[in-house]
């Protein structure tokens, strides 16, 4: 959560990360998380209640329904002129079942209020998934075919410090 959050202080202000320019962008952010993320965010540098950063709590909408949600969320991007969606986790916000996650058909229904939002102009839509034992994404490979860019964060093998992560 670090590593992100530090990602998007960096997006969010425009600076370097990884040694690469970034652009300045506003951000929505779906999470799941309780309020061990707003631990992560303050670590960060970053603040709830920052124009640039906006966060809405998975426990605040969930009487609202998956496609009715990031409609909503894709919406005030656009009101607001924000550029990056994250939905974190894809699992928790759409209501997903343990049998959902498997289907290829499944994924590629829910899969389908993201793409939409994404056919925005200047949305970036990015959402995450939790990891397998293998380290990859658990589920079908439709998640991977409905994604332009996938990327992969995860802790690296071997004696490493519980920090390290490998971005691939």
């Amino acid at each position: 959560t670090t590593f992100v959050m530090h990602s998007l202080k960096a997006v969010r202000d425009g600076e370097p990360f990884l040694g690469d320019a970034t652009k300045r962008a506003r951000i929505l952010y779906l999470c799941e998380q309780g309020n061990n993320f707003k631990e992560a965010i303050e670590d960060a540098g970053l603040n709830v209640d920052d124009e640039g950063f906006k966060v809405v709590q998975w426990r605040d909408v969930t009487d609202v329904d998956w496609p009715r949600l990031i409609a909503a969320a894709a919406n005030l991007c656009k009101t607001e002129g924000r550029e990056i969606l994250i939905c974190d986790t894809f699992a928790a916000f759409s209501g997903m079942t343990s049998t959902e996650e498997n289907n290829s058909g499944d994924i590629k229904q829910k899969m389908e209020p993201l793409k939409r939002a994404a056919n925005i102009d200047v949305l970036a839509v990015l959402t995450t998934r939790h990891s397998g034992k293998d380290g990859k994404g658990r589920g079908s490979s439709q998640f991977e075919a409905e994604a332009d860019i996938l990327v992969s964060l995860r802790r690296k093998d071997g004696n490493q410090p519980e920090t390290v992560r490998e971005l691939d």
